[in-house]
């Protein structure tokens, strides 16, 4: 929630900051962040304009792998959708 301030978006891919120093910015995690964790803001182009996503340090090191932010944010959503899917009991 909240416009993301632009500077921080240019902070890079490595946690520098904390959840706690985003939500003094009305930059806020669903579910909440632990106020000490470590993270970083990223802006990526999606259909219905920019989304706003606090990242976390598995996603830099799947970034180190890859530097896309587009390509760690697919391998996210993918470990999403199988825990949703075992969570469920369903077939995957």
């Amino acid at each position: 929630r909240g416009e993301a301030p632009l500077a921080l978006l240019d902070e890079g891919l490595k946690p520098k900051r904390t959840a706690g120093f985003f939500a003094e910015r009305g930059i806020t995690a669903r579910p909440p962040l632990p106020a000490d964790m470590p993270a970083a803001l990223l802006a990526l182009e999606a259909s219905g304009g920019p989304e706003y996503w606090l990242t976390l340090n598995n996603f830099y090191v799947i970034t180190r792998y890859n530097r896309s932010p587009m390509y760690a944010m697919a391998v996210y959503q993918l470990s999403e959708a199988i825990r949703d899917a075992y969570e469920q009991d369903e077939d995957i």
